[in-house]
């Protein structure tokens, strides 16, 4: 044929070929068979005359080619349109399969995108969550530095006599400054939390350091020592009390069995 978009005889003679054997071997072949070429396949004879004088059934190739030339004396105009439905069809599934490969890849990319801003949205949020965690940080620090601020500076009063020792004026060594709030793991999480940024920045609070500020803590909560400063002012028996549980509770803390921090 001369027109370049029409199969070769060559693809036609497979094709129709395909199509003969899948007419006899299913009504649904038969009934593609007589849609595409507009003649059912039992209108064609299946046996030939043989050499002994009797009639043979043909071969399938036999068969196909007899079909062919009888195809072509029904009407050459018929064959070419059973060429040129078939090509029309055989285009068509093409462009199916080349739509479905793009359906297919498009689908992949959405994927992927959806994938990568998941990834975003999942980086965005651990930065946000970094960003809290160092502002809450931060804000502790400085709450933590304020309330040690306010410890020694109630001590000062204290020792300079502008206040008068009892239990309501004595700076309790945890947060808030209640004396109810006393017991070994607030004790040691004052010590270990307030000094950090006043006295060692960035200190370890494992270190000798902390150790050191413990012991000298334990100095200046001393029963004895309470006594022997302040006792001109008659102190009372609750605030010797409260100050002798508070020394035992630094005793815990130096030796670190106090509870987590």
């Amino acid at each position: 044929m001369s027109s370049a978009n029409t199969m070769s005889e060559e693809d036609s003679t497979d094709t129709l070929y395909n199509h003969v054997r899948d007419a006899l071997l299913s009504s649904e072949g038969a009934a593609n068979f007589e849609g595409i070429y507009g003649q059912p396949i039992d209108r064609f004879p299946r046996k030939k005359w043989g050499s002994k004088g009797t009639w043979v059934p043909m071969t399938l190739p036999e068969f196909a080619h007899n079909v062919e030339v009888k195809l072509w004396e029904f009407g050459p105009e018929g064959m070419e349109a059973a060429r040129a439905k078939h090509e029309e069809a055989r285009q068509k599934k093409e462009e199916e399969e080349r739509k479905h490969e793009t359906d297919f890849q498009d689908a992949q990319q959405k994927k992927e995108r959806a994938k990568q801003e998941r990834a975003k949205e999942r980086e965005k949020h651990e930065a946000e969550k970094a960003r809290a965690k160092k502002a809450a940080t931060v804000r502790w620090a400085k709450l933590w530095a304020e309330a040690w601020d306010t410890y020694t500076t109630k001590w000062e009063q204290v020792e300079t006599g502008r206040v008068r020792i009892s239990v309501s004026t004595i700076p309790w060594p945890v947060w808030g400054g209640s004396y109810k709030d006393l017991n070994a793991t607030t004790v040691g999480q004052f010590f270990r939390k307030a000094p950090r940024e006043k006295v060692w920045r960035g200190f370890n609070p494992e270190n000798e350091q902390l150790r050191e500020l413990l012991k000298q803590e334990r100095a200046r909560w001393h029963p004895d020592k309470i006594n022997q400063k302040y006792g001109g002012q008659d102190i009372d028996r609750d605030v010797i009390e409260a100050v002798t549980e508070v020394s035992k509770l630094l005793n815990v803390a130096i030796s670190g069995r106090d509870a987590p921090r």
